[in-house]
């Protein structure tokens, strides 16, 4: 501060003013004014010798672009080359070399969710399989398979499968196989060579999403299934009314949209 010329200035005239009240305290008449002078003068001078704010040292004068190199210190993470300090990995090159203060933390990653999906296994008699494709655990999975068969003519309702949980999958592992046409409910309508047609999907609660299925099964024979990747909140697709005209259009609409190219068959796990 002591190089600063506004204190140099005010310590002049406080000098000045301080040397007035002695020029001043000599005579009787005008001692109590200068001595009142010497006083002001001095204290003055003691409280800016204290309290005079230090000035703040110029920063250097550093860019904090966010590409390396160049003649100067504008570095940010991760360039390098040019004449200037190399780019450091990360971070900005006042940071790493100056330590002038922290970087801001980076933005909290999102959390992993668990992603499940299902396939169909054994070909003559099929069964679900769940399948956990994600490095977390899945809890809760529903899963559901809604299926008509078209050779029964008198029944208009699914085929009697419940829908069920499972209650966990470990990370990158695989649950079941859940069988589906075992009961006696349900066994009692196939026939060999039925043609059942429906939808499956499979959803959890934390899940980062449903997934829903279509599945065609000639019983005791062959199927295949496909994902209906539009669909991600992990609801089936069924027909309108369940009347046989509106299920034998929903079967021949199924059947028409999914190209063979997309037919995953049902094959031994």
């Amino acid at each position: 501060m002591l190089h600063e010329p506004k204190f140099q200035i005010l310590a002049a005239v406080l000098v000045a003013v301080f040397a007035g009240g002695i020029a001043l305290a000599w005579p009787k008449k005008s001692r109590v004014v200068g001595i009142a002078m010497m006083a002001v003068s001095a204290f003055g001078l003691i409280l800016m010798y204290f309290y005079w704010p230090e000035s703040s040292a110029a920063l250097p004068s550093i860019s904090t672009s966010t590409q390396g190199g160049g003649t100067g210190a504008s570095y940010a993470g991760g360039g390098g080359g040019g004449a200037g300090a190399p780019g450091g990995p990360g971070g900005t090159y006042i940071q790493n070399q100056y330590n002038y203060g922290q970087s801001s933390p980076a933005p909290a990653t999102i959390p992993a969710r668990p992603d499940v999906t299902l396939r169909f296994i054994y070909p003559t008699e099929p069964a679900l399989q769940l399948i956990n494709q994600s490095g977390v655990t899945a809890r809760d999975i529903k899963w559901m398979v809604v299926v008509w068969d078209l050779d029964l003519p008198d029944r208009t309702n699914p085929l009697p499968i419940p829908a069920t949980t499972f209650d966990f999958i470990m990370p990158h592992s695989s649950g079941g196989p859940q069988g589906l046409f075992d009961t006696p409910m349900v066994a009692s309508l196939l026939h060999k060579g039925d043609h059942l047609i429906g939808s499956a999907s499979v959803s959890c609660p934390d899940c980062a999403r449903g997934r829903t299925f279509i599945v065609y099964i000639i019983w005791g024979h062959k199927g295949w299934f496909t994902e209906v990747l539009d669909k991600t909140s992990g609801e089936v697709l069924i027909p309108r009314h369940f009347t046989k005209p509106e299920i034998e259009k929903y079967a021949h609409d199924l059947l028409s949209l999914v190209p063979q190219s997309a037919r995953t068959p049902i094959g031994d796990p």
